[in-house]
Formats: structure tokens, C-alpha cells, sequence
């Protein structure tokens, strides 16, 4: 869908090709109805995706669940890491609204770095959205490396781009990568209360010197991921979760 139709209003857009019968179930399909349950869209607010929460779903761990709704939860988690052990598998689950105009082709595009070096890529594709719904959306798993050389902090970024190269949404936020699970582990607490540039004990801290692994996730690994596609704007099931492959860095 090209940028044109997709700077439409939704009324503009059904009109387009009315008489074709095909092409208007088809909109009718994506479209959808409106939720009535979604909360109307801000006239002052220019976004079009709108993040709302922003879940790690850990394997055999309570999930670390992030309010995003106001400015001050973004900027606390770009600032406050969270912990997770060596090894362990999890995914990320995405709570979104969508308003005002239609968002063709969103690609979800995720990137790790160690200082400056880029360690770990992965993106996926996550559909095509109509505005007046909240949308969730469930990530491949992932396994976290493990070793010495591993044990470290890590700011991350996340990317919403949509067919027209459009960035509708950046998330920073950060995460240490430790030996062991800390004794408490509450949804958004890291309880070292460390920055996300200082590890979280006197052997990460020796850690941190270690070289830096320069080499980023290599093309068999990007080619050999499972992105889940939802054309329709449904989520991912969670049998196609546990069928999808999980990608270690």
C-alpha cells in the first residue's frame, strides 16, 4: 500500500474502489470495527502508534511488566535495568493502539548494544493495523548467551517501521546480563539498584573489563528466524510462540 492511501482517513479510504466488490470486503476485513472498549483517539496527540505496556515473558519467571502511558515510565526504563540470568528464554509481548490513520507493513526492529558495538539485530514483521483498536503482539523466544564475556550491561532500542519506512515508535531500555537470578525479581526493580552502565556486583564489575564481542549475530542466525506475520492485526497465538525457534545471539 503506498503512502499516499496510507495518509487516508478510514472514510477516505473505503471510498477508494468502491465499486469493486472484491477489494471493499477485503477493506472490511482488515478495517475491521472499531473497539468499543479502545480509548478515543487524542486529537493533540500526532502518534499514530501509541505503546502502552511492555512485557518480558520469561520462561519459568514471573513476566517483568512495564506501564508505558506516561513519559516518566519510558524514560525510567530507558534509565533502569532489569535483570536476566545467563541462558534463560524469553520473548517480548507488545500492548499497542493504534489511532487516527491506518498503518500498513509494521515491522518490529530490535537491536543490543555493548557500549557502542552492536551485538545483537533481530526484526520482525507484525501486520497491517486499523486505528480505533489496542493491539497486542507476542515476539519469537529468545535464549541469552552465556560466559563470562556475556555477563555485562546492554542498552537496547526498539523500532516500529511501517512500509514507508515510517519510524512510528522508538523504546529505549536497558538489561544486565548475570550469572544467577537476584534473590528478589519484581516487575521493573533491578535490586542492585545499579545504573544500566554499572554492573550489579564486584564480578560483574571485573567482568565489564572483559573485551567487548564485536562480532553481531551473524546472517545464518537472521536467516534462520521465525517472524510471525499478522496481516490481519491478530496477535500471535501462543502455539505459534512455542513452534517458533529460539534465536540465541
Amino acid at each position: 500500500m503506498g503512502s499516499a492511501k496510507s495518509n487516508l482517513t478510514i472514510e477516505e479510504l473505503m471510498k477508494v474502489d468502491a465499486g469493486d466488490e472484491s477489494l471493499r470486503k477485503y477493506k472490511e476485513a482488515l478495517l475491521g470495527a472499531p473497539d468499543p472498549t479502545a480509548p478515543p483517539d487524542d486529537p493533540n496527540d500526532p502518534r499514530t502508534v501509541v505503546l502502552e505496556q511492555f512485557v518480558v515473558e520469561i520462561e519459568d519467571r514471573p513476566p517483568l511488566v512495564f506501564d508505558l502511558t506516561s513519559p516518566e515510565n519510558r524514560e525510567a526504563l530507558a534509565k533502569t535495568p532489569f535483570t536476566l540470568k545467563e541462558k534463560c528464554i524469553y520473548n517480548f509481548r507488545i500492548r499497542f493502539k493504534v489511532q487516527h490513520n491506518l498503518v500498513a507493513g509494521l515491522k518490529w526492529m530490535n537491536s543490543v548494544y555493548k557500549g557502542p558495538v552492536k551485538v545483537f539485530i533481530q526484526d520482525e514483521m507484525i501486520g497491517s493495523y486499523a486505528p480505533g483498536k489496542v493491539h497486542e503482539w507476542t515476539s519469537q523466544q529468545f535464549e541469552n548467551p552465556s560466559g563470562w564475556v556475556f555477563r555485562s550491561s546492554y542498552k537496547a532500542v526498539q523500532k516500529f517501521v511501517d512500509d514507508d519506512k515510517v519510524t512510528h515508535l522508538k523504546l529505549n531500555y536497558c538489561f544486565n546480563i548475570t550469572k544467577d537470578w537476584p534473590n528478589s525479581h519484581s516487575a521493573g526493580d533491578d535490586p542492585s539498584g545499579s545504573r544500566c552502565t554499572t554492573p550489579t556486583s564486584e564480578p560483574a564489575r571485573k567482568n565489564s573489563r572483559a573485551p567487548t564481542p564485536t562480532t553481531p549475530i551473524s546472517e545464518h542466525a537472521r536467516r534462520n528466524s521465525r517472524p510471525h506475520v499478522s496481516s490481519s492485526g491478530t496477535p500471535t497465538s501462543e502455539r505459534a510462540r512455542r513452534n517458533s525457534r529460539t534465536t540465541s545471539w
